[in-house]
């Protein structure tokens, strides 16, 4: 009886133009946009280099309450921040006889080698004083990292940023040995 105002011809050119078009080879813009969206979704812009220092700042923080230091009570947490953003932690592990302890900063590095990862961008470390890395995780730090900024905190944030050469001056590693 009345005039339709969206009939199967108009439905089919606009179904057709909005689309790819298999004779031409076009994509519409609008499926270009939606396509955008789909693919911003799925590999998501890497986060800006102050939100990761936040970030792997927090971790370290949080790995504090994770520490097994039951004879001197001096919890640690570190975290390291991967190549690939992924922000890995580890706390101080203290035993009886104390040369088997292991430092934070250690378990974080070695638990981020054990999955997988070998380039490090940062790394944080976190005590109740701001205390910095021993001789033997400096050491580790300068092998397994290089160069990085180390990020030092108390119990709420960052006190002090500080670079890992300059935490172990003249240090000793694979360029040295024969």
């Amino acid at each position: 009886a009345g005039t339709s105002v969206f009939n199967a011809t108009d439905w089919r050119s606009w179904y057709i133009g909005c689309g790819y078009n298999r004779r031409s080879g076009l994509v519409c813009p609008c499926w270009r946009i939606y396509f955008r969206n789909r693919i911003a979704a799925a590999f998501p812009e890497p986060a800006p280099r102050d939100t990761m220092k936040e970030a792997v700042i927090k971790k370290a923080i949080a790995m504090r309450s994770r520490a097994h230091a039951p004879f001197s009570n001096y919890r640690v947490g570190a975290a390291v921040e991967t190549q690939s953003g992924e922000i890995i932690g580890g706390c101080n592990v203290e035993s009886s006889s104390y040369g088997l302890t292991c430092c934070a900063e250690r378990v974080a590095l070695f638990r981020a080698v054990a999955e997988g990862h070998t380039s490090f961008r940062s790394m944080a470390v976190a005590t109740h004083n701001s205390g910095m890395p021993c001789g033997a995780c400096r050491q580790v730090i300068w092998e397994l990292c290089s160069d990085i900024p180390i990020h030092i905190c108390n119990e709420q944030k960052c006190v002090k940023t500080i670079s890992s050469k300059d935490l172990l001056p003249d240090a000793f590693d694979k360029s040295k040995l024969l």
